[in-house]
């Protein structure tokens, strides 16, 4: 039977309001459903090198692409009275990768191979910097032969570094030998903005360079384009002498 033109325009017509439904259907469907690719879907796509790590669009690295944090130095000190200090000097070689509040254990042995102190805490790790951590009195009454420090590198978040001038110096450097010896200087701020809550370490090594004395002040502010004294105490005197002091003012992350 032979359609009629009027009944073919009407056949055309529901296919055509059909297939806008379907196509209708198609792009709500795809609108609340379809989750557009990030830094945080828990899958490797676009161009991220491991899952949610890596590439341009995400600010988080992969342990792939950073080196674990390399320490330097790691003592402890035990003064007259018998208290003990810790000391570490961790470096950050990734020059364009900073990890906020990485994990550390710091374990402190006797000469008996008997472990007395273990201290967890979180260090910031800045860029190509190197990173100072000093507890003073961590223990009392005890001989520390061996100081250890390690981190748990699977919880280390590293993202991408944002270059900072280092604005924060130290100098004029003074140091006065006697029974409970004091060292001096003076910290300066180059920046044109105030800096708040500065931890500034002094540590004193001999002339082999093997640290003996560490210490640390606290500048609760400073204000921009200005200097303020410092002042570092001992209440015994050293167990050796001087080769040279480092005097470091210290950044943490925002």
């Amino acid at each position: 039977m032979e359609l009629t033109w009027g009944k073919r325009r009407r056949l055309i017509a529901t296919a055509i309001g059909l297939l806008a439904v379907v196509v209708l259907v198609a792009i709500a469907a795809f609108v609340f459903v379809y989750e557009a690719p990030s830094c945080s879907d828990g899958k490797q796509n676009r161009d991220e090198v491991g899952v949610d790590c890596g590439g341009t669009q995400c600010s988080y690295l992969c342990t792939s692409q950073v080196s674990v944090p390399r320490v330097e130095l790691v003592r402890a000190f035990t003064l007259g009275n018998n208290r003990t200090d810790a000391l570490a000097y961790v470096w950050n070689d990734n020059k364009n990768a900073e990890a906020r509040n990485a994990p550390y254990t710091l374990e402190l042995y006797g000469s008996d191979g008997v472990k007395i102190v273990k201290k967890e805490g979180s260090l910031d790790l800045l860029a190509g910097s190197r990173s100072i951590l000093f507890i003073p009195a961590l223990t009392s009454g005890a001989r520390i032969d061996r100081a250890f420090i390690t981190f748990d590198t699977s919880r280390i978040s590293w993202q991408k570094a944002e270059s900072t001038p280092a604005t924060l110096v130290t100098e004029g450097i003074q140091v006065t030998e006697t029974g409970t010896p004091r060292i001096t200087s003076v910290l300066r701020n180059d920046a044109f903005e105030a800096a708040y809550q500065v931890r500034v370490v002094a540590t004193v090594f001999d002339p082999e360079g093997i640290a003996i004395a560490a210490s640390q002040t606290l500048v609760p502010v400073i204000a921009a384009r200005s200097t303020v004294p410092l002042t570092f105490t001992w209440n015994e005197p050293f167990t050796a002498s001087i080769g040279h002091i480092e005097v470091t003012p210290l950044r943490t992350l925002p």
